[in-house]
This record gives C-alpha cells, structure tokens and sequence, in this order.
C-alpha cells in the first residue's frame, strides 16, 4: 500500500463515518423533537430550555486535516419548528420518504423513491440519508427487503403489510 491508496482509504472511511454520524444525529433530532411535542402536550407553563438556550448541534473536531471544530445553533424561533428539522421546508426526510413510498406500486429502491420527492428535500441531503431512511422504515416494519444490495446494487423493497 502506498501513501496514495492510505489517504484514498482514509477519506473513505471518514466519509463513512460523517454519514454515520449524520444519520444518528438525525435520529437524535427526531427523538427530542418528539420529547419536545410531548413536552407542549403536557404544557404546565414552563419553557422546554428556558430562555436562550437553543439546541446544539454535536460536531467533532477535524485531527486528520488540522480544520477548526465548528459549532451551530440550532434556531428557537417558531419558524423553525414548523419547518422541520434544519429549517427545511416541508418537514423532515422522514415524512417526505413516507410520502414519496405511499405512491410506489410493487418493488422499487431509494432512487425511485428519490424521484417521487419534492427536489427541496433531495437537494443538499447526502446520499447516505436516504438509505439509513429506507433502513429504519425496514426496521420498523413499514417496509420489507425484496433483495439486499451489495456494493452498487441498490436493494429492492416492497411495502410492508
């Protein structure tokens, strides 16, 4: 191996490990902000955070390149929440791919269902999301594997019964 193929294979799995991260950040995201509905529901006048202190967002400090560790805040404004998680329009990746999958006849992969969503939602998302989605719907039963994909084949799914 020569120094060439290691920083191939170190940005590869950097990369890897973003969109890991990425995805349980997302995940994150959704379990508070179901805690936080919960929360209003529940409404004994108090606030969730108290006054300004808005969520962090976790991020994680770059070693390999010497990059500075950046840090966002996540907005408090009523705006925000409404649009969904990051401030996207239309709501969480989630809900657009149920969307998206209620129209799908018989088998179909994440691209068809990319194809169904609303571009606001494709556009700056990673590749990865979309098939961590399709993941945790097949976890939670909304979707069953037709054929496992392996390397560039995508898998198949139907929806689940």
């Amino acid at each position: 191996m020569n120094r060439k193929e290691y920083q191939s294979l170190h940005k590869t799995l950097e990369s890897a490990r973003d969109d890991a991260i990425a995805a349980a950040e997302a995940e994150f995201d959704e379990a508070l902000d179901a805690l936080d509905r919960l929360w209003d529901v529940a409404g004994d006048g108090e606030t969730k955070r108290g006054p300004g202190r808005p969520r962090k967002k976790a991020t994680r400090s770059r070693r390999t390149t010497g990059q500075r560790k950046k840090t966002t805040r996540r907005s408090t404004k009523k705006t925000a929440t409404r649009r969904g998680r990051g401030g996207r329009p239309g709501g969480t990746v989630i809900s657009a791919m149920r969307s998206a999958i209620s129209k799908q006849r018989g088998q179909f992969t994440v691209a068809d269902v990319k194809t169904n969503m609303p571009n606001k939602m494709v556009k700056g998302t990673k590749p990865a999301v979309f098939s961590t989605t399709m993941k945790r719907l097949e976890d939670l039963g909304e979707l069953k594997v037709i054929k496992r994909g392996k390397g560039r084949r995508a898998t198949t799914y139907k929806k689940g019964s």
